[in-house]
C-alpha cells in the first residue's frame, strides 16, 4: 500500500519520546512513524525497519490477539512511505509539534510504518448518535526484545 500524504488527507494526531502519528482523515486510521534526535545521522537500513514492523505485527496477532481476545485488537498494517511522503510530513506538522519535541525528528528516507484503526474516531455503527466531548483512547505499550 502506497500513502499520499497532504493537508486535505493526513491530520496531526500527536507523538511521544519515540513515535509520531498521523491521522489518515478517509481512511480513519492512523500512521505511526519512527522518530530519532535531529543531530543524529544514523540511517536505518529499510530492510531492518520493515522487520521491526514485522516483529510488532506477530507480537499482536501470536501474543495479544491470544491474550486480549479477537475482538479487541487490530493487527497492524505494514505500509511503505516514501522518503519525499516523509519530507511533506515534516513540513506540514512542523508548527502543530510540541517545542519540548522538536529535537527529534522522522529521517527523511524510505521506510516501512504501522498503520492502524483510529481509535479516536467513533467506529461507523455509533456515528449516527451525538457526542458530548472527545472520543479518549488508550494505549497500551509493549516492548520486543
Amino acid at each position: 500500500m502506497h500513502l499520499i500524504i497532504s493537508p486535505e488527507t493526513c491530520s496531526y494526531r500527536g507523538e511521544g519520546n519515540a513515535g509520531f502519528v498521523i491521522s489518515l482523515k478517509k481512511e480513519e486510521k492512523v500512521i505511526r512513524l519512527e522518530k530519532q534526535d535531529a543531530a543524529s545521522k544514523q540511517t536505518t537500513c529499510i530492510d531492518e525497519q520493515r522487520q521491526k514492523c514485522e516483529n510488532q505485527i506477530s507480537m499482536v496477532k501470536n501474543v495479544m490477539k491470544p491474550l486480549l481476545g479477537e475482538n479487541l485488537v487490530n493487527c497492524p498494517v505494514l505500509v511503505f512511505i516514501h522518503k519525499d511522503e516523509i519530507k511533506t510530513i515534516n513540513s506540514l506538522f512542523s508548527v502543530q509539534r510540541p517545542k519540548s519535541r522538536l529535537h527529534k525528528i522522522v529521517n527523511e528516507e524510505n521506510t516501512y510504518v504501522l498503520m492502524l484503526p483510529d481509535y479516536c474516531t467513533l467506529p461507523p455503527d455509533l456515528k449516527m448518535f451525538s457526542s458530548f466531548g472527545p472520543v479518549i483512547s488508550v494505549e497500551i505499550k509493549f516492548l520486543i526484545a
